[in-house]
């Protein structure tokens, strides 16, 4: 059959499908759930920080990826749904923890990024401004960068710097997109 879900990105057509076999697996040892309660539970799935879009004009979009898989997965919906073949510009607010494959991450989200701006995770296992920057660097990052103490110095610093058609992305850590 064919089913729904809010979520945005083609690989969350890949989840939904596992979660729809995992459940038929699940009738089939005997409890019921109506083929309604499977479009309802997917049309109704909200995942906040999972390529979240919380603001337009610009776009303000939220996303917890946190290792080098879910950062492509984040790069390709990106691509995909905001930018496209547009004019738009992708500023990107980015903190990470010292235990994070950043350089996967740079890898794969750095190509698309106007704008970065680093921020650090109020934690003391999270990098520096300074060491993020130095990691973008090695990652052949040769865009405008900022640092800013906070995610909500950054999040102002990526609104003064974004047109109305441009979008923001925070990602890189759950306590980046959870502030």
């Amino acid at each position: 059959g064919e089913y729904w879900t809010p979520l945005l990105g083609a690989h969350q057509a890949l989840n939904g499908a596992v979660a729809l076999a995992t459940l038929a697996q699940v009738r089939k040892n005997g409890v019921p759930i109506s083929t309604q309660a499977l479009h309802a539970g997917l049309a109704q799935v909200n995942w906040a920080g999972r390529l979240e879009v919380v603001r337009r004009a610009p776009y303000l979009i939220l996303d917890a990826a946190h290792n080098a898989a879910s950062a492509e997965r984040l790069r390709d919906s990106l691509q995909s749904i905001f930018l496209g073949a547009s004019e738009r510009r992708l500023i990107l607010i980015f903190g990470a923890f010292t235990d994070k494959d950043v350089a996967g991450m740079f890898r794969a989200l750095l190509p698309l990024v106007d704008q970065l701006i680093l921020m650090q995770p109020i934690s003391p296992r999270a990098f520096s401004t300074d060491q993020l920057a130095e990691l973008a660097r090695q990652a052949g990052y040769a865009g405008a960068l900022y640092s800013c103490p906070s995610a909500s110095e950054a999040l102002e610093r990526a609104e003064a710097l974004a047109a109305p058609t441009d979008v923001i992305c925070a990602t890189g850590s759950l306590s980046v997109v959870a502030v």
